[in-house]
């Protein structure tokens, strides 16, 4: 888990942002990644996947 939770942090970046990481998703028992964004009160799902996705590395940028 990443939390971007810091006093001051929502003054420096207003406007648009994005996250951008590499994930792997490998197996059969392979659970389901979530991005949520927002802070402990008022938080959102902004993009999630499950499953197997293969055994290469993948790339996703997400709006937060």
């Amino acid at each position: 888990m990443v939390s971007l939770n810091r006093k001051g942090f929502n003054d420096l970046f207003s406007g648009p942002s994005c996250l951008s990481f590499y994930y792997n998703m490998y197996g059969i028992a392979m659970g389901t990644l979530n991005v949520w964004a927002g802070d402990r009160i008022a938080k959102k799902k902004v993009w999630t996947l499950s499953g197997d996705q293969g055994d290469v590395w993948n790339h996703v940028t997400v709006d937060i």
